[in-house]
C-alpha cells in the first residue's frame, strides 16, 4: 500500500505484486496451511481521535509522528489501494477479515474468533502438522527444545510459568 500510494514503486511493480502474493498465499494453503488475513478499519474520526489523544497523552507521545498526520490527508489514495488490495488478494482458502476496529476490545474478540474458526476448519480437514512442523511450534512456544522428543505442553511465560488467561472476560 505505501509503495503505491506514495509513488516508492512503479504501478507495473505493486501490481505484479498481487499475483505474487496470491501465488504464495496458495503455496500455503495447498500445503494445508490455514491462512487468516485480516484488515481493521477506523473511521476517520476515531483515527483523528486516537491521534489527538497520543499528542496529548505523555506515554503515548512515541505513536504519533509527522508523517501520521501527512499520510492521514492521503486516506482517499489509501482507502483505494485497500479496496483493490482486499478485491484482488483474496482467495477461497485465503480471504480478508474486515474487522471494525474503532471498538478495540471488539476488534481483539472478532480477530481471535476468526483465528479459532480457521483452525477448527483446518482441523475438520484433517490437516495435521508434520513432525518438522509441530517441533516449531514447540520452540516457538518455548515448550521444549530443539532435540525433545515430548509431546507438546501448555505456553510458558518468559520466567518459566504456564500463561494463564482470565476468566474474566478481560483482554490484556
Amino acid at each position: 500500500l505505501v509503495e503505491r500510494v506514495e509513488g516508492f514503486a512503479p504501478v507495473t511493480d505493486w501490481d505484479r505484486a498481487y499475483g505474487e502474493i496470491n501465488a504464495f498465499e496458495r503455496q500455503l494453503t495447498d500445503h494445508g496451511m490455514a491462512v487468516a488475513k485480516f484488515w481493521i478499519h477506523i473511521s476517520a474520526d476515531e483515527q483523528l481521535r486516537r491521534f489527538k489523544e497520543r499528542e496529548r497523552v505523555v506515554y503515548k507521545q512515541f505513536k504519533i509522528t509527522d508523517e501520521d498526520w501527512r499520510n492521514r490527508k492521503k486516506m482517499p489514495a489509501y482507502r483505494e489501494a485497500v479496496e483493490e488490495m482486499l478485491a484482488r488478494c483474496t482467495a477461497p482458502d485465503a480471504t480478508w477479515t474486515v474487522v471494525a476496529g474503532n471498538d478495540k476490545r471488539f476488534a481483539r474478540v472478532q480477530i481471535l474468533r476468526t483465528i479459532a474458526e480457521r483452525i477448527e476448519r483446518a482441523d475438520m480437514l484433517g490437516f495435521v502438522p508434520d513432525r518438522a512442523c509441530e517441533h516449531l511450534v514447540g520452540e516457538a512456544c518455548g515448550t521444549r527444545g530443539p532435540d525433545e522428543d515430548a509431546r507438546l505442553q501448555e505456553p510458558l511465560g518468559a520466567e518459566g510459568e504456564a500463561i494463564v488467561v482470565g476468566d474474566d472476560d478481560t483482554i490484556p
